[in-house]
């Protein structure tokens, strides 16, 4: 899929309207990812295996959000398990499809697994979902 200027022109004011909104949401998922209800979750935790089996047991409680699953996706690529963390992003991009983060990770790995095209649309939908470039952090950082 190639996306026109028009396409793009139209992507981006809408995109612009919402970011700040969008921004503010994704604050607050990360902030409740580090709350006391993800706690031992959101803890360090050296092993991956242990840190996906917690992060899994915890997205089963809570799915709604999409912090969880680009936690998951993250954990798995660190594995090498690149087709279980391209679906992880997927699943967080099902729950809230202007994840920035998540469309950046996911056209990464999909670079990295030679779908450059369908790659390089997840990396320019990062770009328009964040188009000021801003860090994703939660006010605690």
């Amino acid at each position: 899929m190639t996306l026109t200027h028009t396409q793009v022109a139209e992507l981006r004011r809408t995109i612009e309207v919402r970011h700040t909104a969008l921004l503010a949401e994704v604050h607050a998922d990360v902030a409740r990812a580090r709350d006391e209800s993800y706690g031992e979750v959101a803890g360090p935790v050296t092993d991956p295996a242990d840190r996906r089996k917690r992060l899994l047991e915890a997205a089963e409680k809570n799915r709604s959000s999409p912090v969880l699953p680009m936690m998951i996706g993250q954990t798995y690529d660190e594995e090498g398990r690149t087709d279980e963390a391209i679906r992880a992003y997927q699943q967080a991009l099902e729950l809230r499809p202007t994840c920035a983060p998540c469309h950046e990770a996911l056209g990464k790995l999909l670079i990295r697994k030679k779908k450059t095209e369908e790659g390089n649309i997840h990396i320019l939908k990062s770009q328009l979902f964040n188009p000021n470039g801003n860090e994703l952090k939660s006010s605690g950082d």
